[in-house]
């Protein structure tokens, strides 16, 4: 199962916490797509921690879980500069976002808020709890 999606972003730093809400829907692997086969419960609540646990930083889950045209919609992260868009629309760019939101924080969790799945889809929206670094 790969996830096929948007993502929503929403950057707050106060209080040293930065929640990180998302929407993201998945669709089957090219193995249930040629099977007609529906996901089990189980397989898609591994696609949702699996999707989780790469914007947690394990990289090596982009090849599993995204598809190669990939679409992350997110709100203009603030900079020093101000903000800029981010374009991801493929895994590449997508993995270097995940690095991007990594930058700069201590230490960062991941929590599911509500889960959703019907199908071959699942909606996610989660939130990140993260303390700033030194730097």
């Amino acid at each position: 199962m790969r996830i096929a999606a948007t993502s929503r972003l929403l950057y707050t730093v106060l209080c040293l916490v930065l929640p990180l809400p998302i929407l993201a829907l998945a669709n089957p692997t090219s193995r249930c797509r040629k099977t007609n086969k529906m996901p089990s419960r189980q397989e898609l609540t591994q696609t949702r921690d699996d999707y989780l646990t790469l914007w947690g930083g394990d990289l090596s889950l982009a090849d599993r879980v995204l598809f190669q045209d990939v679409k992350l919609n997110i709100d203009r992260p603030p900079s020093a500069n101000g903000s800029a868009p981010v374009v991801a629309n493929d895994p590449g760019a997508f993995v270097n976002f995940v690095k991007f939101a990594h930058a700069g924080w201590e230490t960062s969790e991941f929590k599911v808020i509500h889960w959703v799945a019907e199908g071959h889809n699942i909606a996610i929206r989660w939130k990140a709890e993260a303390i700033m670094g030194k730097d």
